[in-house]
């Protein structure tokens, strides 16, 4: 493989593990039925959730950038 297919594929794996990891932090602070649910009114989330959910937004955010 070429190193631009490896580094993409490397991105897209780091991408899957937040999303994987992110979304088993929600469930462990609201539940099942919180996190199927509307998320309109979420309780207070752990520290590390919400750092892992920012990670995750800037990860989405910057992902284009890395791409061009």
């Amino acid at each position: 493989m070429t190193l631009l297919i490896t580094a993409l594929a490397l991105v897209a794996l780091e991408h899957f593990v937040l999303v994987l990891w992110s979304q088993m932090l929600l469930n462990r602070d609201v539940g099942h039925d919180g996190n199927v649910g509307p998320r309109d009114n979420l309780p207070e989330l752990a520290n590390d959730t919400q750092r892992l959910r920012r990670a995750l937004d800037n990860h989405i955010e910057n992902w284009p950038l890395f791409l061009t």
